[in-house]
């Protein structure tokens, strides 16, 4: 039964990553894009200062519930107590 919360925990930690490398990628891209004026609006820094936050906004609420998928499936591995 460890094992199988262990792969479950492993599986969660695969996603808490790969969602943090996922974001912080799009953001390198879309500040590379801005510097280098490819994003060409009257209201750029509007525009990007909207889409960061939202970004972020999103990334918080992925990051939140693979927090908690971790910290629930770390308790039962702690209460199998093996």
């Amino acid at each position: 039964m460890k094992n199988l919360f262990d792969l479950e925990y492993q599986k969660y930690l695969q996603y808490h990553t790969i969602t943090i490398i996922t974001m912080f990628t799009y953001f390198v891209g879309f500040l590379i894009a801005i510097i280098t004026n490819q994003i060409n609006t009257v209201l750029k820094w509007s525009l990007s200062l909207i889409i960061s936050i939202l970004v972020f906004i999103i990334g918080l609420i992925i990051l939140k519930k693979f927090n908690n998928d971790l910290d629930k499936t770390y308790k039962k591995i702690k209460k199998l107590k093996i």
